[in-house]
């Protein structure tokens, strides 16, 4: 699960940069919503997850409006993963996590269906 959440902090960190191009940014948040609801599935619970996904503000003042940001799309995003109930299929934890995956990136792209 850290790996997992490492590759998520990269993911999100790299999408914070205002160099990056909407398509890519929209992209990290897709596997970055991928991988959360991948642990929604597997039965983490949700304090447990976020526990391992917020990062502190209070010791971290260069970079606490970034860590702000991401820490409000890890809680928003988590929450409504945990909407979605846990399946017992492989096949359809799979399905959940994809579907939920391009939800976000629709919602980042301001699909209006989504």
């Amino acid at each position: 699960m850290r790996l997992i959440l490492i590759v998520i902090l990269m993911l999100v960190g790299s999408m914070l940069h205002a160099e990056e191009n909407k398509s890519k940014t929209c992209e990290n948040l897709k596997n970055s919503a991928y991988q959360i609801m991948l642990e929604r599935q597997s039965g983490t619970k949700l304090l447990d997850l976020l526990e391992n996904l917020l990062k502190p503000l209070d010791h971290d003042t260069e970079n606490a409006l970034n860590n702000y940001y991401t820490n409000n799309f890890f809680t928003h995003v988590s929450g409504l993963a945990y909407e979605i109930p846990i399946y017992t299929k492989e096949s359809e934890k799979q399905k959940a996590a994809t579907e939920f995956g391009l939800r976000i990136e629709r919602i980042c792209i301001k699909d209006n269906t989504a």
